[in-house]
């Protein structure tokens, strides 16, 4: 199978919303500059996913009118695809926005974002606000009704950088997040709600509170709903920002929600004692499983062994005689 054509068929799958996991090595697998073209184009195909096709097209038809278009503007075949590749970047995103071009003519109801465990998704909403959406988590609004009602629905958790305008929500299981412009963090997931204010003012209301909170650059808000405690404190900005970057840090959280969280980077699953009793203070990064599970478990005075794959089993140590 020749190169070019090989590529050829990853972005074909690409557009269809259909990669496989082998694909996805390959894509790490590629240059830089490869991976930088990859990205763009899933950025675009992000932003048309905000409309719908009409009748008559498929995203196989648009393939097609795609694959013709680059034959018609193919270099020679003589010259390296990854030579070729970055000087075809431009021209293949800037064919896509034409191609997908007919998406825009009719808006859907409504739009969901989903990333999957070892997944991060950068979102833009209608007004260019951006969301970054962490793994195993989801987004919806309503593009249709964006200009009269900026809100979005969350599931798992984001962080929102929002252009200034009118009022702009986040509703979630435990709570709404209500701002005009400002940048911010919201997790909720199972039983914990947590939101920091990063920039400009934010107003919580969480479904167990009276009345709203407002937090301001530096501060955060928690609630447990098992427990039912509510906190609000001054947070470390740049600490609880890595996580946008990979970096996920940690101050005297329980051992158990740490876990959840590698479970959810690396999309694997742990198989553990119960840890709940225990605390965890330091960092992971979620570049690589085997680093990131000594950094967590060595200090715990756990070790870990691999059943597949995707199943890491967690125990305590044994000591050396």
């Amino acid at each position: 199978m020749q190169e070019d054509f090989y590529h050829s068929e990853l972005l074909k799958r690409l557009v269809e919303n259909r990669l496989t996991p082998a694909d996805k090595v390959e894509i790490g697998n590629l240059s830089d500059q490869q991976k930088e073209a990859f990205e763009e184009i899933s950025d675009i195909l992000q932003f048309s996913s905000n409309y719908e096709i009409p009748k008559g097209r498929d995203k196989t038809t648009i393939w097609g009118d795609l694959e013709n278009q680059l034959e018609e503007n193919k270099i020679s075949k003589k010259v390296p695809t990854i030579a070729l590749w970055p000087k075809m970047q431009m021209a293949i995103a800037a064919s896509l926005i034409l191609l997908l071009g007919v998406f825009y003519f009719s808006k859907k109801r409504s739009t969901e974002a989903t990333t999957n465990n070892g997944e991060h998704h950068v979102v833009y909403l209608p007004d260019s606000s951006k969301v970054h959406l962490n793994a195993a988590s989801r987004l919806k609004f309503s593009a249709r009704t964006w200009e009269e009602k900026r809100e979005v629905q969350l599931w798992g958790e984001a962080f929102f950088e929002v252009k200034k305008g009118s009022k702009f929500d986040v509703i979630s299981h435990l709570g709404t997040v209500s701002v005009l412009g400002t940048s911010f963090n919201v997790y909720d997931r199972d039983s914990k709600y947590k939101v920091a204010c990063y920039t400009g003012k934010v107003q919580v209301k969480t479904k167990n509170s009276g009345s709203p909170t407002i937090l301001t650059p530096g501060k955060s808000l928690e609630l447990n709903d098992d427990s039912n405690v509510f906190s609000t404190a001054q947070f470390d900005e740049k600490a609880d920002s890595w996580w946008q970057e990979g970096i996920f840090s940690y101050e005297g959280t329980p051992l158990t929600e740490v876990l959840y969280e590698m479970e959810r980077q690396f999309a694997i699953r742990i198989e553990s004692e119960d840890q709940s009793y225990r605390s965890y203070t330091g960092a992971f990064s979620n570049d690589d499983l085997e680093e990131a599970l000594i950094t967590v478990l060595r200090p715990m005075g756990l070790t870990y062994k691999f059943k597949n794959k995707q199943i890491v089993i967690i125990s305590k140590s044994t000591p050396k005689n």
